[in-house]
């Protein structure tokens, strides 16, 4: 149906990646304020995304409730698809000793089912793109703000988004391991509450 692990871990990817690339390019003007100023820090940084987006505790808290309703949108699936496969299945054995009047109302009924199907397929993956979208910037705005204090902290000039196109970057330029301790001081995950006993 949903493929979802793989589908929304695919999706996730590369939102993730454009969200926090986009979001870490240092405005122009605080950019020419910052040439301006002598001397220019020189320090350099990178940062992995998905490492944040799944390695905070909120982030792991947010991704957990997405997946409780992949797997509850998946048992449904396929309950449908199930008995959809079974009436295709009967109609296919009895086809031939049906009437014309019953055969054509299982055909409109299997026709029905299959459109029914596809399109809980579709609504689903539009819901599990929406919560998807607002884990990112919920994390992404509160990421930013931790990367700039963190740079000018330090005296990074850049912090960039680690990519597949590169081989290697030496381990003391990644300074994603901070990021995800601060973030977790910062913005410590919301515990469930408790279940009020009767």
């Amino acid at each position: 149906m949903l493929r979802t692990s793989h589908m929304f871990c695919a999706t996730w990817i590369v939102a993730t990646a454009l969200l926090v690339a986009q979001s870490t390019a240092p405005p122009a003007s605080a950019q020419a304020q910052q040439n301006a100023a002598a001397p220019a820090p020189t320090k350099f940084g990178f940062i992995e995304t998905l490492r944040i987006v799944y390695e905070t505790d909120e982030g792991k808290t947010e991704i957990e409730k997405v997946q409780e309703f992949i797997n509850k949108k998946q048992s449904e699936y396929d309950a449908k698809k199930s008995d959809l496969d079974k009436l295709s299945e009967q109609y296919q054995n009895q086809q031939r000793s049906l009437n014309p009047e019953t055969r054509e109302e299982m055909e409109k009924t299997i026709q029905t089912k299959d459109k029914e199907l596809k399109r809980f397929q579709e609504d689903t993956q539009v819901e599990i793109d929406r919560q998807r979208d607002g884990i990112l910037a919920k994390l992404g705005q509160k990421v930013q703000s931790l990367i700039d204090d963190y740079a000018r902290e330090n005296g990074y000039a850049a912090v960039f988004v680690r990519a597949q196109t590169q081989a290697y970057v030496a381990p003391g330029l990644d300074i994603t391991d901070e990021i995800i301790k601060r973030y977790n001081q910062k913005y410590p995950a919301q515990k469930p509450a408790a279940a009020t006993k009767q």
